[in-house]
């Protein structure tokens, strides 16, 4: 299974795992989602989801 960059599955654990750097707008955000909301949708069993932020160094303001 293909994940995007910053996203890793740790099977062992069932985790889903999100590692964001840099910058964090929203389209960022929201290609996450989709895959995660894509990856729920097709998996056998749920799964549980972690977002370590501590990389990140903004979020754009609107």
């Amino acid at each position: 299974m293909e994940f995007p960059f910053d996203v890793e599955y740790v099977e062992d654990a069932n985790l889903f795992v999100w590692r964001p750097r840099g910058i964090l707008d929203e389209a960022a955000v929201n290609n996450v989602l989709v895959d995660l909301l894509r990856r729920e949708t097709m998996a056998a069993k749920p799964f549980n989801r972690f977002s370590d932020l501590s990389l990140v160094e903004s979020f754009p303001s609107r």
